[in-house]
């Protein structure tokens, strides 16, 4: 049978809180505050630990899913690495659920830090970006300055040799949007470092 744990409010009736069903599986009834689950810590850091001894690699270690109306809709899964001997690496995945699908990998970080974006194998590069197949012309990515003046830049920067946290001109090259005065156009141009500033070598303005 089921274990079953229940509490009475003030100036209410008794409510089922918590469950321990015979297969295991522990249910808690929420009050409308919504509040759950809550682990409370001093001076220590809380954790949620999920720790299975899977055999295969890409097994689910642990997983939190999230579900509207019973339908699985999004999901975190800590996933087994390759190494199934020694079993000290893994990933993480995370996945949505579109209208009327199933469950679809979205984002996969690996065990040596790469990041896949609609790609669950990203193992050329830190950063993997794919868009959704069924079109020729596709939007990949977008950066954004969102800052509303005239002749706004927004720039994508690469650090070669030097720190990416030191300073922002030293082995740095950058390529971004330049907004034209306060208008609706654009121009693209690319800048190098100079030492210790940076020089605009090449701009397309928008008149080709």
């Amino acid at each position: 049978g089921d274990i079953v744990f229940w509490t009475k409010p003030s100036g209410g009736s008794l409510q089922e809180r918590l469950r321990i069903r015979s297969d295991s599986n522990i249910t808690q009834t929420i009050d409308s505050d919504g509040d759950g689950f809550i682990i409370t810590a001093g001076d220590m850091k809380p954790m949620l630990t999920g720790n299975s001894n899977r055999s295969a690699h890409n097994n689910t270690i642990f997983g939190i899913s999230g579900k509207w109306n019973n339908t699985e809709v999004g999901r975190i899964a800590f996933e087994a690495g390759d190494d199934t001997t020694n079993k000290d690496n893994g990933k993480i995945r995370l996945y949505t659920t579109p209208s009327g699908g199933s469950l679809q990998t979205r984002m996969t970080i690996t065990d040596d830090g790469n990041v896949g974006i609609n790609q669950t194998t990203p193992n050329k590069a830190k950063l993997h970006v794919v868009a959704d197949s069924g079109s020729t012309e596709k939007i990949v990515a977008k950066f954004r300055n969102p800052q509303g003046s005239a002749d706004v830049k927004a720039k994508i920067g690469f650090a070669a040799g030097y720190s990416d946290t030191a300073n922002d001109t030293e082995g740095h090259a950058y390529v971004g949007a330049l907004r034209n005065g306060s208008g609706n156009s654009s121009s693209l141009f690319f800048e190098i470092s100079e030492g210790n500033a940076l020089q605009e070598r090449f701009r397309v303005i928008n008149g080709g």
